[in-house]
């Protein structure tokens, strides 16, 4: 039988069928115009660095060097490292070596790898460093590597001196002029055994975080606001286009430019001569580095504007900046016929915004349907004012992986345990527990020095004047989560459900004082001091305040456009949307009520 009341909301309202998606963004296609959204929750996230304490370089230990290490970043990721050449110099050679723990390598196989490097003074960048040693007779192995080109080397037990060096100037010291030059390397990783492994810090060896290097936790919406933006698929506004001194804009209508060059030069008709006319499209689109987009119109020359024998292409020019063209494309010209252009374009590193030409070659020209949407070609849609929405975070949305029981799942299939804002019951969801150690009053014991096992010592608190625990996972910033953490046994964080304590463990050998159990605790409660140590655990009962009326009512303003709808935060944070859906869907859930 047919459900005739929801027959009768359905035909009321107009919404259609629901649509729902997640992530981010979410994408919801066939949605119907000015649809209000049934459903919102933002999930937060929390990221942390972790090294397995492979990385052997420690770039504080410059031993000689004829240059220096000019600036590092991203806890040295990025190395510049710099030389002068300068006139009384004996030579040019400037390189920068670095040394390596001698010890803990002599006898053992190392690998070295650089992801990317770029170097002023033509160096080979496939032999931009080297790994070398000194022998006991003095003489030094040499071997040489760089940018796709790794190298394993066997380094003998009696090894004297092993570095790694960085050539600033090396293969072109008789040719090169007084002057600074410049290295930058990427990525730069050496590591025990023959296998080139992805790059990580140096963190003295060991895992990370640890008391020695302690690993801030980073959460979604830490800066203290998220914002949401609800837009259509296609990213291109058909506004500030202008006449200029090589082109008339005739008129802009139905999705349609229509132009016309001014000042032709049949002596020169190639297809980038700005002269014989071009469309600027100004206003710059905002982008994403890394990401592939798609460019898609529809062109026409509508008439040759002078004789010229040869009708060349026209062209279409994507800039980053008024000095780099990242796109240069041909567009085939047929007098009188609309050609499709669909040209994928993947965005460079560092580029945030993009504008582009196109040009007309004495043509008059017809362009319509220009569409730069992310991923690849769909069918056209015009492009849509995006409508926004800020929502307040003051204690950010932090989350905590979990096994089970998570409140969503992302991409990778991992699940979590996250604070969340759920906008259409109007609240801000609060699961996880941030606890910052110095600044608390927690009444901290231990199982006993070495308890269970030596250099492991467990020291636990109990929670009585903070939510109850909830579940075992936790994120720390001096240890890794270890379910074997309780009495020392391993290395690491946990929580305690029915017992409603945390749990940290600790090298007896990180303690300044461990001769007794009350000296191991006061030894311990430094760390926590110097490092400013959190811990992260699951509340056993969430906390819920109201949005603001400013957050609700912003909120039910959003609406859905006429065919896709994304909506997408500022906090690459997993979402999930839901909205009234298209005419496709919706007849499809009459049919199966009416019983068609």
């Amino acid at each position: 039988m047919m459900d005739s009341l929801l027959l009768y909301k359905i035909l009321k309202n107009r919404t259609g069928a629901e649509i729902s998606a997640s992530g981010n963004p979410a994408i919801m296609p066939d949605t119907l115009k000015n649809n209000p959204m049934n459903e919102m929750k933002v999930f937060g996230w929390s990221k942390q660095e972790r090294t397995t304490g492979a990385q052997l370089l420690d770039i504080k230990n410059v031993s000689s060097s004829r240059g220096e290490i000019a600036s590092t970043q991203h806890d040295g990721y990025v190395i510049t490292a710099q030389g002068v050449y300068a006139e009384g110099d004996i030579n040019a050679y400037k390189s920068v070596s670095i040394k390596l723990d001698t010890e803990k390598v002599a006898g053992k196989i190392i690998t070295a790898s650089v992801e990317s490097a770029e170097n002023d003074a033509g160096e080979t960048l496939s032999l931009i460093c080297d790994i070398n040693y000194l022998k006991p007779d003095g003489a030094i192995s040499w071997n040489l590597f760089g940018m796709n080109k790794p190298i394993t080397v066997s380094i003998p037990a009696d090894a004297k001196l092993v570095r790694c060096r960085i050539h600033i100037i090396e293969e072109n010291e008789k040719t090169i002029g007084y002057g600074t030059y410049t290295t930058t390397i990427k990525g730069l990783m050496v590591s025990i055994g023959d296998k080139v492994i992805p790059w990580e810090p140096y963190t003295g060896g060991q895992p990370s975080p640890s008391p020695d290097y302690p690993q801030e936790i980073v959460s979604a919406g830490s800066d203290g606001k998220i914002g949401v933006e609800v837009r259509g698929k296609n990213l291109f506004e058909l506004t500030g286009i202008r006449d200029n001194e090589y082109l008339r804009i005739e008129k802009i209508e139905n999705n349609t430019i229509y132009a016309r060059p001014t000042n032709m030069n049949a002596e020169s008709p190639g297809t980038t001569n700005y002269s014989n006319g071009w469309v600027n499209f100004s206003e710059k689109i905002k982008v994403i580095s890394g990401i592939l987009y798609t460019i898609s119109l529809s062109y026409k020359a509508v008439q040759k504007m002078i004789e010229i024998e040869k009708l060349d292409p026209a062209r279409i020019l994507v800039f980053k900046d008024s000095e780099n063209i990242i796109l240069n494309e041909e567009i085939k010209q047929e007098i009188g016929k609309y050609v499709d252009v669909e040209i994928p374009l993947l965005i460079p590193d560092g580029t945030d915004s993009i504008y582009f030409t196109i040009t007309c070659n004495n043509c008059s020209v017809a362009i319509k349907n220009i569409q730069i949407e992310e991923g690849g070609y769909t069918f056209y849609e015009p492009y849509h004012e995006p409508q926004s929405l800020s929502i307040s975070t003051p204690t950010g949305l932090p989350a905590i992986p979990v096994d089970t029981d998570g409140n969503y799942t992302d991409a990778n299939g991992q699940q979590w345990i996250a604070d969340y804002v759920d906008l259409k019951r109007e609240k801000y969801v609060q699961n996880v527990c941030d606890l910052p150690l110095k600044d608390i009053n927690l009444e901290w014991c231990t199982w006993g020095v070495n308890y269970i096992v030596s250099n492991g010592t467990g020291f636990y608190a109990y929670l009585t004047k903070y939510a109850h625990v909830g579940n075992t996972k936790t994120l720390a910033t001096i240890c890794q989560h270890n379910a074997d953490a309780w009495g020392g046994r391993k290395i690491g964080c946990n929580a305690e459900v029915n017992g409603n304590y945390i749990t940290i463990s600790l090298h007896t050998s990180d303690l300044d004082d461990a001769s007794d159990n009350k000296k191991a605790i006061e030894s311990f409660k430094k760390i926590v001091e110097q490092t400013d140590a959190h811990v992260l655990y699951v509340r056993a009962d969430p906390i819920e305040r109201d949005l603001t009326p400013e957050e609700i009512q912003a909120y039910k303003n959003l609406v859905t456009y006429a065919g896709t709808t994304i909506v997408e935060n500022d906090a690459e944070c997993y979402m999930e949307v839901s909205a009234g859906g298209g005419d496709a869907l919706r007849a499809k859930k009459l049919a199966l009520i009416l019983g068609d």
